[in-house]
């Protein structure tokens, strides 16, 4: 267990290195949104990922993401003609 908190320095730090235009995961969040709506949104989150980090515990739900597979071709036919993404909540 830490007993130092998450910062909101530290999660803007975090949240401005990741790549904006990333499919977003079950949660429908894409980091865009975040980086975008920042000053709305960072006391929404400093308190969970403290939660989180603080008590060393991570939810159920943040342990799921959603596998899909996208066509690589125009006109997928067979198997390998598919590639698989995994989507993650951004939280």
């Amino acid at each position: 267990m830490e007993d130092t908190p998450i910062t909101e320095v530290h999660t803007k730090a975090v949240v401005n290195k990741g790549a904006r235009n990333k499919a977003p995961g079950r949660d429908v969040m894409c980091l865009g949104f975040y980086k975008l709506d920042w000053d709305s949104i960072k006391n929404g989150m400093l308190t969970p990922c403290n939660e989180t980090y603080m008590d060393d515990r991570v939810i159920e739900k943040q342990k799921h993401g959603f596998v899909s597979s996208i066509p690589k071709t125009d006109t997928p036919n067979t198997t390998p003609d598919y590639g698989p993404i995994s989507l993650a909540n951004t939280d």
